[in-house]
């Protein structure tokens, strides 16, 4: 009986340290799982506090849990705590599905935020996909792609403003910068109103260039007897090189106002001759009554004055000669050019009757160098009027007129003896 005991006794001494044991070892085991469900909750309640945060949704107020600390004597707290699933399991579970709820919405307003940064470039002409926007190891290079595509976009828009604005200043248009720049609704309507105000005096400054161009082309083939600049005033109508057409119609136009200017000099200059012999035929009217050779004159200056009063006249028409006796030219005569008219062609000489006879050709020279020839197709007491000769190179006021050798020793048609 006494061995039995003992033998109970030692039983119940194993049965003891192996039930401390396992007692040792279920508190371990529950300490281990009380701190794994410890940071569970503190994870899920971290991670609903991060998408929660600027969300506007306040669920993370739903999802809340703070661990117990032995250190400082305080309880495990909140809905996510141990408690609280004793109390209610079924709020456990609510509180968990707003968190997971919170996750939802914000991967939902990912994938729609990706889409339309996807949508954006595309429609500014640049491929990002919107899985790449998503994903976090590709969104750190796509989503500045995005970025950068909006800035040059914003850049262009603005030079474009600025340029649109210039070409409304040139063309009289006010444009509304704002509505430019502006992406909102309202400012688009502005804008689209803005352009096409721009655009319709855009349309009017071209059709006014385009008439000008075409005024100014119809004004050189008006003035066909002006020697133009014929291969720069053809470019009146380019668009690219129409400067060099209006520089010649310019110095085509500054030609004739110096030629106009010159003649009304010589009119002048004819003027005063002919006021100058109409004195003279005063004084010689008075003379006559006393002298008859005065009558003479008189007669002769009157002719004189008639020539003269028809050149004045006529003076836009081509000169015309007429035959005359035949005289020999002076070898040693020497006249000089007053005027020349380029259009018709003809020259006014410093030699008069007495001098140089009608039909009289004469050479034309300017220092060592010659010029060509000229021939006499009307001749007054001081002044003689001749046609410029084909093949003659470019004639000025200033040149001199000789004879040549041949008329010089033999008779010609013209002049008095």
């Amino acid at each position: 009986m006494a061995k039995v005991n003992r033998f109970l006794v030692v039983v119940a001494l194993l049965l003891a340290v192996a039930s401390m044991a396992f007692s040792i070892l279920l508190a371990q085991r529950r300490d281990a799982f009380r701190k794994r469900s410890e940071m569970l909750a503190a994870t899920v309640q971290e991670m609903a506090k991060a998408l929660d945060d600027g969300s506007g949704t306040e669920i993370a107020k739903a999802v809340s849990f703070t661990a117990a600390d032995p250190a400082l004597g305080t309880k495990e707290e909140g809905k996510l705590g141990w408690k609280e699933y004793v109390a209610s399991a079924d709020g456990y579970t609510a509180a968990l599905a707003k968190a997971k709820e919170l996750a939802q919405k914000v991967k939902a307003q990912r994938n729609q935020l990706a889409e339309q940064l996807a949508a954006v470039a595309g429609s500014l002409g640049q491929s990002v996909p919107a899985a790449d926007l998503a994903n976090l190891a590709k969104s750190a290079e796509a989503a500045p792609q995005v970025a950068n595509l909006a800035a040059a976009t914003k850049t262009r828009d603005e030079l474009m403003a600025q340029t649109l604005l210039g070409v409304g200043t040139t063309t009289g248009q006010a444009v509304d910068r704002e509505a430019l720049t502006s992406y909102d609704g309202k400012a688009f309507s502005q804008a689209e109103a803005a352009l096409k105000e721009v655009e319709a005096g855009v349309g009017q400054l071209s059709e006014r260039h385009n008439e000008y161009a075409k005024t100014l082309v119809e004004t050189v083939e008006a003035l066909s007897r002006h020697e133009w600049d014929v291969e720069n005033t053809a470019k009146l109508r380019d668009p690219v090189a129409y400067r060099a057409g209006t520089t010649a119609v310019l110095n085509g136009a500054r030609d004739i106002n110096l030629k106009l200017e010159e003649r009304e000099r010589v009119k002048a200059q004819l003027e005063e001759r002919i006021k100058e012999l109409e004195l003279a035929k005063e004084d010689r009217a008075k003379a006559a009554v006393e002298r008859d050779e005065s009558k003479a004159k008189l007669q002769a200056v009157t002719a004189e004055i008639t020539e003269l009063k028809k050149i004045l006249e006529g003076y836009t028409g081509k000169p015309g000669g007429v035959a005359g006796p035949a005289t020999t030219l002076d070898p040693n005569l020497v006249g000089k050019v007053m005027y020349v008219d380029k259009d018709f062609k003809y020259v006014v000489l410093n030699l008069g009757k007495g001098q140089i006879p009608e039909k009289a050709r004469l050479l034309v020279h300017r220092g060592n160098k010659y010029l060509g020839s000229v021939q006499v197709s009307r001749v007054a007491d001081s002044v003689a009027i001749a046609e410029i000769l084909p093949s003659s190179k470019k004639i000025k006021d200033g040149d001199s007129v000789i004879p040549p050798l041949a008329e010089a020793a033999a008779p010609v048609a013209g002049g008095a003896k």
